[in-house]
């Protein structure tokens, strides 16, 4: 199936935006490598007619001398081909925790 000319250039805008949110955000290539090479992983185990979403959520945390500093988490989602959402993976920078489950657990 065949998509608009304007589709093809939002999917691509809404790809950079995450990549560009992913460069700035995780900072050091190893972290970068690490949380694609999940992604790769889950994207690898995909059924037919389900995809994966990288979603940032963005928040605010205390630093020193009560300083606000900007973080993002970053989330994979997979969206069903039925329309469910499921969170397989969240990885916070703050803590440099990575938490995940199963792709299909049924």
């Amino acid at each position: 199936m065949e998509i608009s000319r304007e589709e093809a250039r939002k999917r691509l805008e809404n790809s950079v935006k995450n990549i560009d949110l992913i460069n700035h955000f995780l900072g050091n290539d190893s972290a970068q490598e690490d949380f694609l090479k999940i992604y790769r992983g889950y994207y690898a185990q995909l059924c037919v007619g389900d995809r994966l979403e990288i979603r940032a959520s963005p928040s605010i945390c205390n630093g020193k001398y009560h300083t606000k500093i900007p973080i993002l988490s970053f989330n994979i989602i997979l969206c069903k081909r039925t329309g469910k959402e499921k969170l397989v993976y969240g990885f916070d920078k703050m803590d440099s925790t990575g938490i995940g489950t199963l792709l299909y657990d049924e």
